[in-house]
């Protein structure tokens, strides 16, 4: 959980406590003036016999009573008044609360790109289920103690998160699974950058051999397993990694697109390269040495983080 969530929550409890300690004030304000009027009307013998009375169940009954008897209408407006001051500035925390809510999730499994915010507001509503201003107040506290536990996230932000655990999740399974998902975002991301160019990118900026070299590869595909293959599944999924070197590096693409990507286009193509020949090892189901998978975990990786 951010620092900045974590200092936002222990905020609204601090103003949430500070309304209830004027509450417990207001509360000890109203109780007080049943003993001193007791005692003004008693004497100093009297007030002492009316305190203990005030002690018994009965005896705060009739003080209470007393009490409200006592009270001047100044002092019944004036209690008034700072009844709904507390609860006006307890409607506008709650408020306040309900916005922030809205804008953060839980961490949990199965966590969607939307997020469950509808949980954190499902929990504030619950603490304003009761009529009494004390009671509620209290409630709150209570559920942002819990809810300050739990690790929360900004909805802005669980995109990012859901794609860096899908990542480690890829990076960790089998090196098919990781193949297959490098070379399924290097092909999107170098078609999408390469259509924002020209709609007729496949003809414009594919060098002429990789372009072939594709197509009849799909041919040959589709002549071989008819039942199998996609009709119109579009050749850019029959290049491999050296053929993603040509597109890369070529000119026009380099100048014009991909040096402000990969930097280096000396790096990039190394990588590529060696991607290929790790990527023949997999696909005839080579073992791959501690340096190869090492080497594999790190490539992938990289890239999968350059072309998210």
């Amino acid at each position: 959980m951010s620092s900045e969530i974590t200092n936002l929550i222990n905020s609204y409890m601090q103003q949430a406590e500070s309304l209830l300690a004027q509450i417990h004030q207001l509360q000890a304000r109203f109780k007080s003036p049943g003993t001193e009027v007791v005692k003004d009307l008693l004497g100093e013998v009297g007030g002492a016999w009316g305190e203990a009375l005030l002690e018994s169940t009965m005896g705060r009954r009739w003080g209470k009573k007393l009490t409200k008897g006592l009270l001047t209408q100044q002092q019944e407006q004036q209690l008034a008044l700072e009844e709904q001051r507390i609860e006006y500035a307890f409607s506008g925390l709650v408020s306040n609360l309900s916005s922030f809510f809205s804008s953060i999730s839980i961490k949990k499994p199965g966590l969607k790109p939307e997020g469950n915010s509808y949980i954190l507001s499902g929990k504030l509503a619950k603490t304003q289920e009761h009529v009494r201003l004390e009671t509620r107040i209290k409630k709150l506290i209570a559920t942002l103690q819990a809810i300050r536990t739990e690790p929360l996230i900004y909805n802005r932000d669980i995109p990012q998160l859901l794609e860096q655990e899908r990542a480690k999740k890829v990076m960790e399974g089998k090196p098919y699974e990781t193949l297959k998902e490098l070379e399924t975002k290097l092909r999107g991301f170098i078609s999408s950058k390469l259509e924002s160019i020209t709609p007729n990118w496949w003809k414009e900026r594919i060098p002429d051999d990789v372009r072939k070299r594709a197509e009849e590869r799909k041919a040959k595909n589709e002549k071989l397993w008819p039942w199998h293959t996609q009709k119109d599944l579009h050749p850019i999924h029959y290049i491999d990694f050296t053929d993603y070197v040509k597109i890369i590096t070529r000119k026009d693409n380099w100048e014009g697109i991909f040096v402000a990507v990969f930097k280096e286009k000396e790096i990039i193509s190394v990588k590529l390269k060696e991607l290929e020949s790790i990527r023949n090892a997999i696909a005839h189901s080579r073992e791959l040495d501690n340096e190869e998978t090492e080497k594999f975990r790190i490539y992938a990786r990289e890239i999968l983080k350059t072309v998210r």
